[in-house]
């Protein structure tokens, strides 16, 4: 396949070239390349070319974690190629997660595992009153171990929900354990107090991720006059990262561009998509990468934290990540066009006459995919009803 005409985003920056594949490899960048007897030509003029899109925080356990989102469907229509499950799946499903989902799944999935052996499924359950790490007994080093060492190939971290709430800080003391035992990152959840984020920045440390960094409510990134608490800023001095995790009542437009005008983005932008928030407000990865431009982010940064960056998060940069010749052809093209629609979030804050990335074409491994986006129903009697200050 060629792709003739785009404004290609190269390790470099961007530049006017054409992309050439051969089977599931990117074989040549150049100008003015001629296409090939029985190649087909995708005429790129006035697009954008990125690698395929890697979403550092998705929860796409199936059938097993009732929010869940078809990652394949997904992939056909945002261009994201390789997707990280943030902890649906605890200890007891990984198995299932594994065998049902990833291994079947054609698009690349790595994953966080859950801290407590039952993982988020437990969310499906809001009337039996507890969350997944409200009993100590939830939490099973040693199964933990087991799981991540017979799935070493695709679990990338360990994920501990701080949530509003949470009775005290054993899952973190425990994830930090584990951390130390299998030298896996910790990636935290954060929202409104309590716990403070003075109590959970300290389990943290270089390689570690906190997630959901513009999250509004109470114990926000920033002080009240606006400025980026040092609590923030010191544990990004000693190695911690920040990664985006939108959702919807997890990313504050009004908090992330003021953190922006200080020089503070996250380093990974995530969307944290499930199907509560796929048809309204976080969309897909895409839309979160355009907000942020809109935010005041560079366009080509933004495509870089979700690409580039996350593949060297992953361990994964010497095969997908960036477009260079010899590595496999994970592609996504896009028009970058004026938003028909303000962009939004959960608290009412818009942000007008902004552009965003529109997918056209996906390209996974040299195959051009089919769009077809179908998602399963969100189990009906699962639904939150509780006001979203209580689980944030």
């Amino acid at each position: 396949m060629l792709i003739a005409g785009a404004r290609v985003l190269l390790p470099g920056g961007f530049e006017y070239v054409d992309v050439r594949t051969s089977g599931d490899r990117i074989a040549e960048i150049g100008t003015g390349l001629a296409s090939t007897p029985g190649e087909r030509v995708e005429n790129a003029a006035g697009k954008l070319l990125s690698a395929g899109l890697v979403d550092l925080h998705s929860h796409t356990f199936t059938h097993g974690f009732h929010m869940a989102v078809d990652a394949d469907a997904l992939s056909s229509v945002t261009g994201v190629t390789t997707f990280v499950d943030a902890g649906s799946a605890g200890a007891v499903g990984f198995p299932s997660f594994y065998e049902h989902v990833m291994k079947r799944s054609a698009s690349r999935m790595y994953a966080y595992l859950n801290i407590s052996i039952l993982g988020q499924t437990i969310s499906a359950l809001q009337e039996q009153g507890f969350n997944e790490n409200d009993i100590h007994s939830l939490v099973h080093l040693p199964l933990a171990e087991e799981m991540i060492d017979r799935y070493s190939d695709v679990i990338r971290g360990i994920k501990v929900r701080a949530y509003t709430n949470m009775p005290d800080l054993y899952p973190l003391e425990q994830a930090s354990k584990l951390s130390r035992n299998t030298g896996l990152p910790i990636m935290t959840h954060i929202g409104s107090a309590p716990p403070a984020i003075e109590d959970v920045l300290p389990f943290l440390g270089r390689g570690d991720l906190v997630t959901h960094l513009y999250h509004g409510g109470t114990d926000t990134l920033l002080d009240d006059e606006g400025r980026v608490r040092p609590v923030f800023q010191e544990a990004r001095k000693r190695g911690v990262e920040f990664d985006l995790g939108m959702d919807r009542f997890h990313c504050d437009l009004s908090i992330m561009r003021r953190a922006f005008d200080q020089g503070f983005y996250p380093d990974y932008i995530s969307s944290d998509l499930t199907l509560t928030n796929i048809d309204s407000i976080t969309f897909d990865l895409p839309t979160c990468v355009s907000k942020c431009v809109a935010s005041g982010m560079p366009l080509d940064t933004a495509i870089e934290k979700s690409t580039i960056r996350v593949a060297e998060k992953l361990g994964i940069s010497d095969k997908v990540g960036s477009i260079e010749v010899g590595k496999i052809a994970d592609l996504a093209l896009f028009e970058w066009a004026p938003s028909e629609e303000p962009f939004v979030d959960f608290f009412g804050n818009g942000i007008s006459d902004a552009d965003r990335l529109v997918n056209t074409l996906t390209i996974r491994a040299g195959t051009p995919l089919v769009r077809n986006y179908t998602q399963p129903e969100l189990w009906r009697n699962s639904q939150r009803a509780v006001p979203w200050a209580n689980y944030v």
